[in-house]
């Protein structure tokens, strides 16, 4: 959880789940883009890349963006891991 001067926080971010590109200069397709209060970036991280592998999403990409912008980071797979950069 987040501390302030007036307390601990939650921090809104939003997700969004792309499947693969179709092709090498395909944009990515969004498939969902839901968006919860979490106590990290930490915290969004590793719940988003548990729902990226449910059967019903089985997202290739994802990208985790705070509410106010400043924080924006996107999550690729690779070999059965993510590669995580700032998008």
């Amino acid at each position: 959880m987040l501390a302030g001067k007036h307390g601990s926080y939650a921090v809104k971010f939003m997700t969004e789940f792309y499947m693969a590109p179709g092709a090498p200069d395909a944009v990515p397709h969004l498939i969902n883009h839901p968006t919860g209060d979490f106590s990290s970036l930490a915290e969004a991280r590793e719940i988003a890349k548990s729902a990226a592998d449910l059967a019903t999403i089985q997202a290739h990409s994802i990208v985790i963006e705070s509410e106010d912008g400043s924080i924006r980071k996107r999550l690729t797979r690779d070999n059965g891991g993510w590669i995580e950069e700032d998008a």
